[in-house]
């Protein structure tokens, strides 16, 4: 079972010492992917970087970022250890499986379903407009976002905050 979605109750101090870090905090057992549907979401736990897409089908703004984001995956997914992953906004399960396949969408998102999971997400990192995006550390530590200073300044400082930690790598 995945340790990255449904947050298990541990005190602050526990955390903070402890080695796996937040994808064992989380539990879900799958992640929604237009080519595999529901698939185990274990693989998150391997990976080094997490951007979080806080998007919906029925946001322009969203449709515009989207492809921009498709492209960015698809070159740099190969051989970098990330993933994107859809929060999804959408009002029902079929407007989200409907816009994963329109944006054909290489990435997971939560399933429409695992409303507590978006809840606690939303709860964590989300804000109060989409498209929004976060980058995190393996230890759910945010290390950039598309907010600043409360307005909304685009996805290009997370993925130049991604390409930049892989550019310090030895």
């Amino acid at each position: 079972m995945s340790a990255w979605l449904h947050f298990r109750k541990v005190s602050f101090y526990q955390y903070v010492r402890s080695p796996i870090g937040i994808f064992t905090l989380f539990f879900a057992d799958s992640l929604y992917h237009r080519e595999h549907g529901l698939t185990s979401a274990t693989s998150l736990d391997t990976t080094e970087h997490v951007v979080l897409y806080f998007a919906a089908s029925w946001c322009a703004a969203c449709q515009e970022v989207t492809p921009l984001l498709r492209h960015f995956y698809t070159t740099y997914a190969p051989r970098q250890n990330f993933e994107i992953l859809l929060v999804p906004h959408d009002r029902s399960a079929e407007a989200l499986r409907a816009y994963v396949h329109r944006a054909a969408l290489p990435w997971a998102s939560v399933p429409f379903q695992d409303g507590q999971a978006r809840q606690q997400l939303d709860a964590w990192y989300g804000m109060d407009t989409i498209p929004y995006l976060v980058l995190l550390d393996k230890r759910g530590r945010v290390l950039a976002s598309s907010v600043r200073d409360g307005v909304n300044v685009g996805p290009l400082p997370v993925l130049t905050a991604l390409r930049q930690r892989w550019q310090a790598r030895p």
